[in-house]
Parts: structure tokens; C-alpha cells; sequence
């Protein structure tokens, strides 16, 4: 279990999903961040799970939430946690699942739209191809 940790891949970026990042956002994330982990190198997973947790309150649009997500829900299991661990797992899958249903809509809408305007084009040019004659008269 101990393992896995660190595990060194979570970067915490300044940039929040819909814009540039509030001034001061990384250093006021990586604190918490680094608060967690290093609890979690202590072996202090209560302590650990509170910042993660006021870490995820405090940036609910950071857009590594899922990467700081899974691993606070693996420090959790590791830490045998694993009602704590689990509920966090479904929140991540629930994020990504929402994440790729709205992915999914949006380019079924782009779609919609480029396959209304190209019925729009085939409907205009066989109404303009001045080709009166009716194919019964044939």
C-alpha cells in the first residue's frame, strides 16, 4: 500500500475551468496540497483527508479535481478507509461520467446543426437545378 506513495503526478495548476486563474490561486492550493501529503507521509490519514477536503471545497472547478480526487480516495484505501475511499471513488466516476455526457451533447448538437445546414444545401440545390419537367410526363 505505501507503495504507491508519492505519487508525484498531481500538478496543481493555476487555471480554473471558464477563465484565467484568480490572482494568487496556485499558492493558495498548494499549501493545502502539500498539507495533505505530507500528512499522508506521517502516516496522519485523518489529517490527510481534512486538507484534501478543504482543498476540494475551496476549488470545486480546479481542473485537476480528478486528479487530486483519485489520489485522495487512494491515500484513503491504502489507509484501510475504504467506506471514505469508495464514496470518493463514485464521486470521481460520477464527475467523469458528467464530464463525457455533456462532451457527448455538445458534439451531438454540432452534428445536428451540420447535418440541418447540409439539408439546407442538398434542398437548394434540387429546388434551383431548373429541371421543371415532372418525371411523370417522361
Amino acid at each position: 500500500p505505501q507503495g504507491r506513495w508519492p505519487p508525484g503526478r498531481v500538478r496543481v495548476e493555476p487555471r480554473l475551468h471558464g477563465g484565467a486563474a484568480p490572482r494568487g490561486a496556485r499558492t493558495r492550493r498548494l499549501p493545502l496540497l502539500q498539507a495533505a501529503r505530507i500528512a499522508v507521509k506521517q502516516n496522519q490519514i485523518a489529517e490527510a483527508d481534512k486538507s484534501y477536503a478543504e482543498l476540494d471545497a475551496a476549488y470545486p472547478e480546479a481542473k485537476e479535481r480528478d486528479q487530486v480526487l483519485n489520489e485522495w480516495a487512494t491515500v484513503l484505501y491504502d489507509g484501510q478507509q475504504f467506506e471514505r475511499a469508495d464514496a470518493l471513488f463514485k464521486k470521481l466516476v460520477k464527475m467523469i461520467a458528467d464530464k463525457a455526457k455533456k462532451t457527448v451533447t455538445k458534439e451531438v448538437e454540432v452534428m445536428n446543426e451540420e447535418t440541418a445546414h447540409l439539408e439546407e444545401a442538398v434542398a437548394a440545390q434540387e429546388g434551383g437545378d431548373g429541371d421543371d419537367h415532372n418525371d411523370a410526363d417522361c
